[in-house]
């Protein structure tokens, strides 16, 4: 049902909870009320308070009164009463926790080798092999259904021999685009706040009488450089108060004490990134491929009128195309997934969704209708056959079962080095023997993060089963990767308390979150529950037609 059944889902367990608080005589008092509403996060300030404006401006948009939100807080507050004494007692796990944080975060280093799947070295069937490969694999090569097209199509891209952009025009968009343009000037700024002011121009002295920035921070603040940073900013990053003192100094000068409601900053510019500005000339192709698509675009839309017009008074689809100035394009075979009787993707009209299930959705022999992509662009087509799948000859798919067949083999000997490469004593020794390069990889969880291969996640996957100093391998699609496991590198100290910690309070929610269903549930049998779903469907998407 989706988010229907979700809502749905939602209002039941919210009705039966409220009900058997109802049942119970459970009450919510009005400073529960209050307390609730002031720890909603949306109605909160920049500083974190309460505000009566923003809970005023948050209903309205809502569409909600402050008595109807109050009687859902109530109700929320009412059954809640009842869950809430539960909760105490679910609790995931400590030990389990752990050792789920320690299988999770568990690290190996591994060293790998990796062999090609080269296809091109591979020796070339003979004319028996490709018979015998033929007979016994002959219908992956049948023709699939395939439908011949012919299409009108009208697209921007069909129409840019037909526009022209004046200089007059790059010049114009030129300077509507300035901004786009120009990068402005970028500081590295480093910042210390004191809460008073002689605090902040004792800091400057300090800096000035030659101490570094870091050191002041740290003797009077306990700051970290890392903590002073600020990064990499642009004026308007700043506020007023800081920007122009910030934007006018050196680099090296320490500025300040500049006032803020925060309070007084004291400021560095480690580095400086001039500003940069475009040039029309070297703006001038971009500007050109821009405005020539937006022309190309609005004849589209301005030569409908022509083709309809056309098409509603009889006119062929050849003859259409002739009078809107459209393409007419010819497709000679496409299966439904837009590719041609060999299983390669054809492109232009035939790469768009629409224009495939329009095709195969077609009568044939007959004009179609005018249809939109989603690109500007328009189409009409129509089927001119269809083929249904059929075995086809050997020599129509000889270069396909040829490349098959010494892919194959490449696949073969690639498994066939790395099970030799498995079976020696060493590793390095192994990959000498075979011109190959051992790589030693970064110590790496289960999901491969941290270790930069195509395949990192099946690789890691592998390494994760072998013992220490295990070698084996797997077969990425273009490479066999052979590995020994080097290092086993268990989770310990801060890491592994802080994954306990969040493993534990997350199994926990979810068996809160299952507790919940179960009770409500329970609830059902005592409490009937009956929702009108069509008065929740329109509420989502409307009323039907």
């Amino acid at each position: 049902q989706g988010m229907l059944g979700d809502v749905l889902g939602g209002l039941a367990r919210r009705a039966v909870f409220m009900a058997e608080a109802e049942r119970l005589g459970l009450t919510v008092t009005r400073e529960m009320e209050k307390s609730h509403v002031a720890n909603e996060t949306a109605f909160l300030d920049e500083t974190g308070q309460f505000s009566v404006l923003r809970f005023r401006d948050t209903l309205a948009r809502a569409g909600l009164d402050e008595e109807s939100y109050l009687n859902y807080v109530n109700g929320e507050l009412q059954g809640g009463q009842i869950f809430a004494a539960l909760i105490p007692g679910v609790n995931y796990s400590p030990a389990l926790a752990a050792e789920i944080a320690a299988w999770r975060l568990e690290r190996r280093v591994i060293s790998y080798v990796e062999i090609d799947v080269s296809a091109d070295a591979a020796a070339t069937p003979t004319e028996a092999e490709l018979d015998a490969w033929y007979a016994d694999n002959g219908e992956s090569y049948d023709s699939p259904d395939l439908r011949s097209v012919t299409a009108l199509v009208l697209s921007p891209e069909g129409l840019l021999d037909d526009v022209e952009v004046s200089e007059d025009d790059l010049r114009a968009e030129y300077e509507a685009r300035s901004d786009n343009f120009i990068t402005p000037e970028r500081r590295v700024i480093r910042q210390m706040v004191f809460a008073a002011e002689d605090e902040a121009a004792d800091a400057v002295n300090r800096i000035k009488a030659g101490e570094s920035f870091a050191d002041v921070a740290m003797a009077m603040l306990s700051l970290t450089d890392d903590d002073t940073r600020l990064g990499s900013l642009v004026a308007e990053d700043l506020t007023e108060e800081l920007s122009a003192p910030a934007f006018d100094a050196a680099t090296g000068e320490a500025i300040g004490p500049l006032a803020t409601a925060l309070g007084q900053h004291v400021l560095m510019v480690d580095d400086i990134t001039p500003s940069t500005t475009v040039s029309f000339e070297d703006a001038r192709p971009g500007l050109a491929t821009s405005l020539e698509r937006e022309a190309a675009t609005d004849l589209v839309y301005s030569r409908i009128a022509t083709l309809e017009d056309s098409l509603s008074s009889g006119a062929t689809l050849e003859e259409a195309a002739r009078a809107a100035g459209a393409e007419l394009v010819t497709i000679d075979g496409m299966d439904r997934s837009g590719r041609d009787i060999d299983g390669n993707a054809l492109d232009g009209i035939a790469a768009d969704t629409k224009f495939r299930q329009s095709v195969w959705t077609a009568d044939i022999n007959e004009d179609g209708f005018v249809e939109e992509t989603n690109a500007d662009t328009f189409f009409v087509l129509r089927v001119n056959s269809e083929a249904p799948s059929a075995p086809r000859p050997l020599a129509d798919v000889r270069d396909r079962v040829i490349a098959d067949i010494k892919l194959e083999r490449a696949v073969e000997a690639a498994r066939a080095t790395a099970e030799s490469m498995v079976a020696a004593d060493n590793l390095a020794d192994a990959a000498k023997a075979n011109n190959v390069t051992v790589i030693e990889s970064p110590a790496m969880r289960r999901d491969g993060v941290s270790f930069d291969h195509s395949a990192a996640r099946l690789i890691a996957a592998k390494a994760f089963t072998l013992g220490l100093d295990e070698t084996s391998f797997v077969e990425t699609g273009d490479q066999a990767v052979v590995m020994t496991v080097n290092a086993i590198m268990p989770a310990e100290g801060e890491a592994l308390a802080d994954e306990t910690e969040r493993m534990q309070t997350s199994l926990s929610a979810n068996v809160a979150s299952s507790l919940e269903g179960i009770v409500a549930n329970g609830l059902t049998r005592t409490h009937e529950v009956s929702i009108n779903a069509q008065a929740v469907q329109n509420l989502l998407i409307g009323q039907p037609n």
